[in-house]
């Protein structure tokens, strides 16, 4: 699924202060609040089934991470 927002600098925002903001380093943050909402049951009581999940952030065609967490 691809999301689109506006650019912004985000060492600015306060949610990732202090934080390395490499995209390796945020697509684990991303992980991180999909298995948070999984766990409270904000994505629907089917999501509770899935064993893990992949984030997959794209710079460019040719410049991507990826992170990969159990839930």
């Amino acid at each position: 699924m691809m999301i689109a927002h506006s650019y912004r600098n985000l060492d600015a925002e306060p949610g990732l202060a202090g934080m390395n903001t490499s995209t390796e380093a945020l697509a684990r943050v991303v992980a991180d609040r999909l298995a948070e909402r999984v766990h409270a049951g904000a994505v629907g009581d089917s999501a509770r089934e899935l064993d893990g999940l992949v984030v997959t952030l794209h710079e460019s065609h040719v410049a991507w991470a990826s992170y990969e967490r159990p839930l």
